[in-house]
């Protein structure tokens, strides 16, 4: 092997490991997922839900914290490619990397749509918590139930009051 040779590899090479542990990072995000789902599926079948509320944010934060990783890693990975396309000795290995075209997405659309997305998740957990409450309130309290059932059957006559 040449000398050439093998100073070319080091520049490939660093690129290869540098994936590498992007794409270990993306198996951490696959199993945070996986642990924000395991916690949540937990919390549903628990009498005191809210005990997992401290673990369900954790969780999520772990999410956003390796998403944030993989994205800034695949920035510099961009980064360094784009700067040796083109250009010959820009690098300690001497590689050239020849241009191609690709085109720029539109990240604001989705940094609107991860917005929105974190909107409904909230309003989701304010809807459950009240919902969690409601429930615990009602086992504690029979005319609740009762009080309900009579609303319900009063709804039920206004709308076939307004049918006719």
């Amino acid at each position: 092997m040449s000398e050439s040779e093998g100073k070319s590899e080091n520049f490939i090479q660093d690129r290869l490991d540098a994936l590498s542990s992007i794409d270990g990072s993306i198996v951490s995000l696959l199993k945070s997922f996986s642990s924000l789902f395991q916690t949540y599926s937990n919390s549903k079948t628990d009498q005191n839900p809210t005990r997992y509320q401290d673990d369900i944010t954790e969780n999520t934060k772990d999410i956003y914290k390796n998403i944030s990783d993989v994205a800034i890693s695949l920035r510099k990975e961009v980064k360094l490619l784009d700067e040796n396309i083109g250009v010959f000795g820009k690098n300690k290995s001497n590689i050239m990397i020849l241009p191609i075209a690709v085109d720029q997405k539109n990240t604001k659309l989705g940094i609107k749509k991860m917005d929105y997305e974190v909107e409904q998740l909230d309003k989701l957990m304010e809807k459950d918590a009240k919902y969690q409450e409601s429930t615990r309130e009602g086992a504690n309290d029979t005319g609740g139930a009762e009080k309900d059932k009579q609303e319900n059957e009063a709804d039920v006559v206004k709308k076939e009051d307004n049918y006719e």
